[in-house]
């Protein structure tokens, strides 16, 4: 399995682009690049804000990972267990 802790809390996230709902649902982590490089975000996560480029990793080496490609940039902000993601920013 993963590296990451298991835990049975899982994370609200919506990620959107301009004109549509890209997903929408619950997982279990989620990993992305920002200019500073690779960052996780798990259940129970600090809150903040951040641009985000190349891709995000849903559930990474889990059975159900799924990868979102980020082409022209992002905006995600963490707030209490929720995920939101803007794409195209």
């Amino acid at each position: 399995m993963s590296g990451f802790p298991q835990t049975e809390k899982q994370l609200d996230i919506s990620i959107r682009s301009r004109n549509d709902v890209v997903f929408a649902g619950k997982i279990w982590t989620l990993t992305s690049y920002n200019d500073t490089g690779e960052f996780d975000v798990l259940p129970q996560h600090a809150n903040f804000v951040t641009l985000i480029k190349d891709v995000i990793i849903l559930n990474k080496s889990r059975q159900d990972e799924k990868k979102i490609e980020v082409k022209s940039g992002g905006l995600m902000n963490v707030e209490q267990d929720r995920i939101d993601v803007y794409l195209g920013i």
